[in-house]
């Protein structure tokens, strides 16, 4: 099975990445003394990196350079593409590794898979052995599936994976009470999705349904985040526009993660897979607006949004507690 084809077919796709502190970048036969050091083996690294450069011209996508503010090589991270997957893999020196930037990049790498291959496994080997790899690996939202864990070369793999996406048109009983424990538990973990503290089971029901009336018209899409077993991760919901004058836009509302997994880049990959279906229905604009006082308008600037408007006080989250609602919105290309 080959991935160029797919690859191929996103025009848009673009090859750098940025992220705090750096930026990832396809590499150039000049990466390889960088490389040579980092792996203590200069001899073979003209043809790795060699190796890389034609993959990028071939695939469109490979290994990046992690390269930092000053022009610095950080480390290396890449998407591989083998027979019935995409193999993530990430090396890094050892400050990057200190500072968190190896763990950023890979988890910019992991969200990048997501949003330009999203019917592509993404899957990272680590030696059994190599605990720091593991958690690094973990906390960039990918999962383990031990009934694929292997041996190999004498070398026991473990084997993570990172989240599916999944676009529902309609909700199925099953899948209908999953989205209900999951909104109920984030709201439970003061999460900012569209009720107070006070919110009952029944109120959430309520809402899901009216939601699903526009699902059914056409006017709403569900995305949802899938663990590799089946267990539901992550939720956010696209809005149509009822006029015709904004047909190109969509709202993204009620972005929603499991709370036990926070800190875990579940966020940042449900976001990249809401773009990737946005894309996908040809849409130009996404808008969004959140309750201040949680810091999320710094995590949807990092995801190129732009704060376009503010009403203090607008939303009333408890009796003496009133949060500015704050509009945003970025461009889909």
């Amino acid at each position: 099975m080959s991935y160029r084809p797919f690859v191929r077919s996103s025009a848009e796709m673009p090859t750098t990445v940025a992220g705090p502190g750096f930026t990832l970048r396809p590499p150039s036969p000049d990466d390889a003394r960088a490389l040579g050091e980092l792996v203590g083996d200069p001899a073979r690294a003209d043809s790795v990196v060699r190796c890389w450069v034609d993959r990028w011209d071939r695939d469109g996508y490979g290994t990046w350079v992690v390269e930092g503010e000053g022009g610095e090589s950080l480390g290396f991270v890449g998407l591989r593409p083998r027979a019935h997957d995409i193999t993530v893999t990430v090396r890094s020196d050892p400050a990057s590794a200190q500072d968190g930037r190896a763990r950023a990049a890979l988890r910019r790498a992991v969200a990048h898979g997501l949003e330009w291959y999203p019917d592509v496994p993404l899957r990272m080997r680590v030696p059994a052995g190599d605990i720091t790899t593991h958690g690094v690996s973990e906390s960039a939202g990918l999962i383990p599936v031990p009934a694929a864990d292997h041996e190999a070369r004498g070398t026991e793999w473990r084997v993570l994976q990172a989240p599916r996406v999944r676009v529902l048109r309609a909700l199925t009983p099953a899948v209908r009470e999953q989205l209900i424990d999951l909104w109920v538990r984030v709201n439970e973990a003061g999460g900012a999705v569209g009720f107070g503290v006070d919110a009952t089971r029944a109120d959430v029901e309520a809402e899901l349904d009216r939601r699903a009336q526009a699902l059914a018209t056409g006017a709403l899409t569900v995305v949802t985040l899938v663990s590799p077993s089946g267990d539901l991760l992550g939720v956010g919901f696209l809005r149509r526009a009822s006029s015709a004058l904004l047909s190109h836009v969509r709202n993204v509302e009620v972005v929603m993660v499991e709370p036990e997994r926070r800190g875990l880049s579940l966020g940042r990959h449900l976001m990249a897979v809401i773009h990737r279906t946005a894309r996908e229905e040809g849409v130009e604009i996404l808008t969004l607006d959140y309750r201040d006082g949680l810091g999320l308008g710094d995590f949807y600037e990092s995801l190129g949004y732009r704060e376009v408007g503010r009403h203090p006080g607008l939303i009333r989250v408890a009796e003496g507690d009133d949060r500015d609602g704050v509009l945003m919105m970025r461009r889909i290309d």
